[in-house]
């Protein structure tokens, strides 16, 4: 018996990687294994039958549990698990494999940054999870830690997810976003306020907020240091997500008037476009083109210019007068939708690049915001996630979900305070 549960072993490790759920695989001789995929989320349990009720042994890995008729699985660690249940009949060794995946608690859902906490100490993590069920202080439940005040911006890259402090003493934490577990600080910054963190390559790049210094700064994402790029002659890169852009092997950067070109650790002298008025943000769509917006400046209305991946212009998109595209609406982009406040009218503004068609989404007001501080798209559902301040006094926070149309979805109150981004998380993430 021990000499053919050995050759069980042996097969099962042969043909594992090469069936398909539920696929049955006949072995030679006398041995049958079945594959089943079960995916759970955290804390989900799962009885797992024998067929025909046929009593079988119920392995964790390498180790025997029980021997019985079925056996219930609980899903209470992240990660793939593989339970064997095995029998003998008729001279056939029958093996029933179950590959088991265990999703982290905020693997489906929308996290929300806020920027402070009530007691205005520390920044915090909200969670909205698929059932729209409210998570609050997600992050210091799971770490039993806090995270630093004055939180300004968040980024994803892989797995993990980063915010960006502007007053420490963590300027950049890495966390996890299937579990929110923390991965480490950044502790040490040369830049005075580190604001927007976006990624060229192994680096991470961003914009230092003083009115001295508004240039770019460098961190090596596996070094705990912020250090200068010595770009010393950008000055005025404006305070937004989108003021730089990873293009190829590219690193565009938006400074006043001008986008400039840096690559192999050089910043081209020559800018790549100049325009009247500021530039409002480095786009890309869902083609990997880009658009570099450029705000409305007297008679000059409103730009979107197109280029290519290869940085070739590809057309001038000019925008109806009454869109000023101001480079604090902190325009960004998701799939081929642009979106940005009109800081004039507070209104909400949708731009899809596939038909150049222009949506107005009202503005925070009409949903009970009396100050908007971001929106943002859904790349998983398309649907459209506005945040902000439901009242001054407080600063307590309200999201807004609408449909990709624009109509209304659900009202979150009771998310945090002064809310400055969202993280989208999908499970298509972690599998």
């Amino acid at each position: 018996m021990k000499q053919k549960f050995g050759l069980l072993v042996l097969f099962m490790l042969t043909f594992w990687a090469c069936s398909d759920d539920d696929d049955t695989i006949a072995l030679p001789k006398d041995h049958v294994v079945t594959f089943q995929e079960v995916e759970l989320d955290f804390g989900e349990s799962r009885e797992l039958s024998s067929p025909n009720n046929a009593l079988r042994r119920w392995y964790f890995g390498d180790s025997l549990m029980t021997a019985s008729t079925s056996y219930q699985f609980v899903g209470d660690k992240v990660g793939d698990f593989t339970i064997s249940a095995v029998t003998e009949q008729s001279q056939v060794i029958d093996s029933l494999v179950y590959q088991i995946k265990v999703f982290g608690e905020f693997a489906q859902g929308v996290i929300i940054v806020n920027g402070t906490s009530e007691e205005m100490d520390n920044g915090t993590l909200t969670f909205i999870n698929k059932n729209n069920e409210i998570i609050p202080n997600a992050f210091e439940t799971v770490n039993n830690a806090n995270l630093s005040s004055g939180l300004i911006s968040a980024n994803t890259r892989t797995q993990d997810m980063y915010v960006v402090s502007y007053d420490g003493p963590n300027y950049i934490s890495s966390i996890n976003r299937e579990t929110l577990l923390l991965n480490k600080n950044v502790t040490s910054s040369e830049a005075d306020s580190p604001t927007y963190l976006n990624f060229y390559g192994d680096k991470g790049v961003l914009v230092n907020n003083s009115t001295e210094n508004r240039t770019i700064y460098f961190w090596d994402v596996d070094a705990n240091n912020i250090y200068s790029s010595n770009l010393s002659n950008l000055n005025d890169v404006p305070l937004i997500q989108s003021a730089t852009l990873q293009v190829g092997d590219n690193l565009l950067i938006a400074d006043g008037n001008n986008v400039y070109v840096y690559k192999d650790d050089v910043l081209q002298e020559i800018p790549l476009y100049t325009s009247d008025g500021f530039i409002s943000g480095l786009l890309e769509d869902g083609r990997k083109n880009f658009y570099i917006a450029t705000q409305q400046t007297g008679s000059a209305p409103a730009k979107l210019i197109h280029f290519d991946s290869s940085l070739t212009q590809k057309e001038v998109i000019e925008l109806p007068i009454n869109y000023s595209l101001p480079r604090n609406g902190n325009i960004n982009s998701s799939g081929d939708n642009f979106y940005w406040q009109e800081t004039s009218t507070g209104n909400l503004i949708k731009f899809d690049t596939t038909n150049q068609n222009i949506t107005d989404l009202g503005s925070g007001y009409t949903y009970g915001l009396m100050f908007t501080t971001v929106i943002k798209e859904n790349p998983f559902t398309q649907e459209i996630y506005i945040g902000g301040l439901s009242d001054f006094t407080t600063s307590k926070g309200m999201v807004i979900k609408l449909s990709p149309e624009g109509n209304l979805l659900e009202t979150y109150n009771e998310v945090g305070y002064t809310p400055i981004d969202f993280v989208f998380n999908d499970k298509s993430l972690f599998n």
